[in-house]
């Protein structure tokens, strides 16, 4: 069984009960994935765990889409990357959110902060 999020999980990462260490969105690795990992870009195909996925292979998704899509398997299903959200994956998280389905809130009240990795920008 898995829980969507953990504290101990970094950077979208999910927590499997009963193991040390998260499971990781794309891009990120280490226990708690806490680790950057830079890949080529590719803007509508992500391979993972050995598989080609599109944009389209979302219910309601579209090939036109923006953003990232990943399926690490098992119960997650399908994802957009950090930074994205909506069926095609072409809505920017909005001011203050960040990460996968744009579910994490910026550090500090009312701060803007990247999209994609929850560090602070400026205004």
């Amino acid at each position: 069984m898995t829980r969507s999020m953990s504290a101990n999980c970094q950077n979208g990462g999910v927590e499997k009960d009963q193991e040390d260490r998260c499971t990781c969105p794309p891009f990120f690795a280490g226990n708690a994935c806490q680790f950057r990992v830079d890949i080529p870009y590719d803007p509508y195909a992500l391979g993972y765990g050995g598989q080609n996925l599109f944009c389209g292979d979302l219910v309601g998704g579209s090939t036109k889409c923006k953003g990232y899509l990943f399926c690490p398997g098992g119960l997650f299903g399908c994802k957009c990357f950090p930074g994205w959200f909506g069926n095609s994956c072409d809505k920017p998280c909005p001011k203050g959110k960040w990460g996968i389905e744009c579910s994490l809130t910026c550090p500090k009240d009312n701060m803007q902060c990247n999209r994609f990795d929850g560090l602070e920008t400026p205004e």
